[in-house]
């Protein structure tokens, strides 16, 4: 499991990532100060800090994708006629269908595609596990940003 934290109580959030394990206790290092460095187990107890999980994939770029990037996802879908998709939307757990979700999706050809038709609000709020989309693979993503640093990419479609 790999962690990437963001102390909050700064404007822009400090960003940290796991760097190494140290006698057993794994620490969380500050990306622009590697001298900075704390355990994860001290992160996980304070409120003050945000952890993000590593998901296990890869975007086209080698990247990896954590909890909280905003990735460009280019898909096909298959409704009677093929058509190439590409939606932007942010990367989300979601305990109640156990996996890796899109939200914050803005994409009128997908919302529709899922009967949202006439329903922006509920769509946007809707979390879609990203192995319900057909025919994903590592070129499918390319992380673009961050909910912390780069929101505003979110408002963009």
């Amino acid at each position: 499991i790999k962690f990437r934290a963001w102390f909050i109580h700064d404007e822009p959030p400090l960003k940290f990532i796991q760097e190494t394990v140290i006698d057993k206790y794994t620490r969380i290092t500050m990306v622009e100060d590697p001298t900075y460095s704390y355990s994860i187990d001290k992160i996980m107890c304070d409120n003050n800090w945000l952890l993000e999980q590593f998901t296990g994939l890869y975007d086209k770029n080698g990247m990896e994708i954590y909890e909280g990037d905003i990735v460009l996802m280019h898909q096909f879908l298959f409704d009677g006629t093929e058509y190439d998709n590409q939606l932007i939307g942010s990367i989300e757990y979601n305990e109640g269908t156990m996996s890796y979700c899109l939200t914050n999706l803005k994409n009128e050809k997908i919302q529709e595609y899922m009967g949202y038709t006439n329903d922006f609000t509920s769509f946007q709020k809707e979390l879609v596990p990203i192995n319900s989309f057909y025919g994903l693979h590592e070129e499918s993503f390319e992380v673009i940003g961050n909910i912390h640093e780069n929101k505003e990419l979110l408002d963009e479609q």
